[in-house]
């Protein structure tokens, strides 16, 4: 069972908060201003950093805030990929 994470809940990242917000809020709630300006949103976004850097946390605060973008949304085709890798440990 998921709970749902908001932005305000999330301590520190700033930089990165704002980020995110820029890349997958602004399109899904300003989709017309987007599309009059030309626009597009990003396809993907990568989050990569050592453990423990909040990806998940960023993930599940993405996937809550855009749980209501219809199907049909021509801006909502982001897909939402957590990739775990084992850590290198270098000899």
């Amino acid at each position: 069972m998921y709970f749902v994470v908001l932005w305000e809940s999330i301590g520190g990242l700033e930089d990165v908060k704002a980020r995110l917000q820029q890349a997958v809020e602004w399109p899904l709630q300003h989709a017309g201003a987007f599309e009059r300006l030309g626009l597009t949103a990003p396809h993907g976004i990568l989050l990569h950093g050592p453990p423990g850097q909040h990806s998940l946390l960023l993930i599940r605060t993405i996937n809550a805030l855009t749980a209501s973008c219809k199907p049909s949304c021509l801006v909502c085709n982001m897909c939402l990929v957590s990739v775990r890798t084992k850590p290198q440990h270098v000899a």
